[in-house]
């Protein structure tokens, strides 16, 4: 199997569990080598993909280590000519944005540390997880041992912290990214580029975890015969924008709808948005579960019957992987109008988009498909037909691993 090495700023991160899936599905396709330039501090590995692939993780030594100084000047003195121009390379490309220069150049120790380990490994291609941080490394790493770099491009690294990223594109092998619309934007940093080089993979889903729940009845709600559930999931971030579904349950409680809300994840509003749903007294509709391992979160779909996300356009990206797990469930789902959201909810349909926070919207439409049960049904079957052709980890993996 080829020899490969994945760059990662934090391994493994609770928030990435899309990756850890795609990782684990490529450990079965290549020969890998983790690093991570940073460890997981607090962050919990609450499931066993995270804890399989931590073996396989070396995360750098302390900045004045022996090991990290013994690596850097083996390098200079080996290999004077590639250190050197390397660090000109790395000024050149990213001298627009100060705090990103200092943060590579910071960063630049630990990446020759790693390509020192890549090259007692014999590594033969090295692949940044981010078009930040990661994609510097591998770019480092790759100038130092003269092997090919690719990154792939997910959301903020590729809209927000744009430093150097148009020379990453010119200079890696191929560009991997989630969405159509992140690569047109992509191809429209680096026209000159072949647009072959930027591939479409989607972030894949294991589909034997996420099997279909059986369809079921969920007409007549607003007449009490029996709750309508409602699902939301994701970190509890500004960028989620749980306050405006919290905002939805308050009108629906106070239209007497028969309903209950569950709020899977973890993060800092945690207080915060338990304190409105006190102050807003749903504390018999609103449920937070807190963290959650990924291995119990099909049974938390399975028990809804509408997933929600109320994201916030300016501070969101791509296509939410939790609308993916709804759906592979047959769970009809709903979000704000993401650039991407049509390539997942459309042609068939199998969910609505919703005004951005817009809590009076969110509840009108919960009410609206609690009366269409047979609609409802059909967009989850529609929903998981569409994860198993696209979205299927065994396919998306086997894309990721032939550019290798």
């Amino acid at each position: 199997m080829k020899k490969v090495a994945m760059i990662f700023s934090q391994f493994p991160c609770y928030d990435e569990v899309f990756i850890l899936r795609e990782m684990a599905a490529l450990d079965k396709l290549l020969d890998l080598t983790i690093f991570s330039l940073k460890k997981s501090g607090k962050d919990p590995v609450s499931h066993s993909l995270g804890r399989s692939l931590l073996e396989k993780t070396i995360y750098s030594n302390f900045l004045f280590s022996s090991k990290l100084i013994a690596a850097n000047l083996r390098s200079l003195f080996t290999y004077p000519s590639r250190y050197i121009t390397t660090l000109f390379q790395l000024f050149r490309m990213n001298r627009g944005d100060m705090e990103f220069l200092l943060k590579t150049f910071a960063l630049f120790p630990q990446a020759v540390f790693f390509a020192s380990v890549c090259r007692d490994r014999q590594i033969e291609a090295v692949h940044g997880q981010w078009a930040t941080y990661p994609a510097s490394t591998a770019f480092i790493i790759s100038r130092l041992n003269m092997i090919p770099f690719s990154f792939t491009g997910h959301a903020h690294d590729i809209y927000v912290k744009t430093a150097g990223l148009r020379d990453k594109l010119n200079r890696a092998v191929h560009v991997i990214t989630c969405t159509g619309d992140n690569k047109r934007y992509l191809s429209s940093l680096a026209p000159e580029i072949n647009p072959e080089k930027i591939k479409v993979i989607y972030h894949g889903l294991d589909v034997g975890i996420y099997h279909l729940k059986a369809d079921k009845q969920v007409g007549l709600t607003d007449y009490g015969e029996k709750a309508f559930n409602i699902i939301s999931v994701g970190s509890l971030f500004e960028c989620k924008g749980f306050e405006y579904l919290i905002e939805a349950c308050r009108i629906l409680a106070a239209d007497n709808f028969n309903f209950h809300c569950r709020i899977v994840g973890g993060g800092y509003l945690k207080e915060q948005l338990r304190e409105m749903v006190r102050d807003k007294k749903l504390d018999d509709y609103v449920t937070f579960t807190g963290y959650q391992a990924q291995d119990e979160m099909a049974d938390h779909y399975r028990w809804a019957d509408f997933f929600i996300l109320p994201a916030v356009l300016k501070i969101h990206w791509g296509i939410p992987n939790v609308l993916l797990e709804a759906l592979a469930v047959g769970v009809p789902v709903a979000c704000t109008s993401l650039p991407s959201l049509p390539e997942l909810i459309a042609d068939p349909s199998c969910g609505f988009t919703i005004p951005e926070k817009d809590p009076r919207a969110i509840a009108d439409l919960v009410k609206k498909v609690s009366r269409e049960p047979e609609l409802m049904a059909g967009y989850g079957r529609a929903g998981r037909r569409k994860i198993e052709e696209k979205w299927d980890i065994q396919k998306t993996s086997w894309k990721i691993a032939e550019l290798f």
